[in-house]
């Protein structure tokens, strides 16, 4: 897979920036949707530690965007665009934070409490057999088995899906999730995301599903703790990735395109 792709043939002003850690190319849907707007940059995360992946970044935007953007982080994308910005805040007009993961550890368990109560008995022996090859010393099957289980919690963060014939979880990248996901975690679980997260000079803008097992108040309440300024939707009727939920996917689109060219957004729109 490309470290970058590029959609539309407008100058770019959206740079997506997908989740996991490992989920490459489960923006791409999402891109497409966007690119008859503006020209948008998918990054395609291909390095193993954070301070890495943040130089790619600025490599890529450095290399492709000609004007300021609005850079939009999902899941895990979500916390990476936050440490992006605080080391380079320049051309930088707006962060979208979509679908987020929570800014601190005390939300970690009502989080995994929801996922956990969502599943039928079914989906329940399914998910222990994941994990069970996961926690395995075969590598062989490891990103295999990160796809199914990326697809398994998609559909239990999902209210109402719409189909999409570009929809994806992603490549699956165990040897990243493996690599990144223990740094981000420590971040999180330490209180250095949400201390980093406090010198951003960027404007934020959270956006979450009220059916995510994110709980937005896993972000917002840490953020007003901190005092750090931010605008926000809550959508209806959406879970973990909006542009693919029946009931939401046209308030979001109209979000994020408010967002993009006029940078500021009315909050009556989720």
């Amino acid at each position: 897979m490309n470290e970058y792709n590029i959609y539309g043939e407008k100058d770019i002003k959206l740079v997506l920036v997908h989740g996991g850690p490992g989920a490459r190319g489960s923006m791409k849907d999402l891109a497409i949707m966007l690119s008859d707007e503006f020209g948008v940059l998918e990054l395609n995360q291909t390095r193993y530690s954070i301070d890495e992946l943040i130089e790619d970044m600025k490599l890529h935007i450095d290399n492709h965007c000609k004007q300021q953007i609005v850079l939009l982080g999902h899941s895990w994308g979500a916390w990476l665009i936050c440490l992006y910005a605080v080391k380079y805040p320049e051309n930088l007009k707006k962060l979208v934070l979509v679908g987020s993961g929570c800014f601190n550890e005390d939300y970690v368990r009502e989080f995994n409490d929801t996922r956990m109560s969502r599943l039928s008995p079914d989906e329940q022996s399914y998910f222990d057999s994941l994990m069970k090859e996961l926690n395995s010393d075969d590598l062989s099957t490891k990103n295999a088995v990160m796809k199914k289980f990326g697809a398994l919690m998609g559909k239990l963060d999902t209210y109402e899906y719409i189909e999409n014939e570009h929809a994806s979880v992603g490549q699956g990248d165990f040897k990243m999730y493996n690599s990144i996901w223990p740094e981000a975690s420590s971040l999180r679980r330490t209180g250095q995301l949400i201390d980093i997260t406090k010198h951003l000079s960027v404007p934020l803008h959270v956006i979450q599903g009220n059916y995510d097992s994110h709980n937005i108040k896993g972000i917002l309440e840490p953020f007003n703790q901190m005092d750090i300024d931010y605008d926000y939707n809550l959508l209806t009727k959406c879970g973990h990735y909006p542009w693919r939920e029946k009931h939401a996917k046209d308030a979001f689109i109209e979000i994020i395109k408010s967002i993009t060219n006029k940078n500021r957004v009315a909050k009556e729109l989720g």
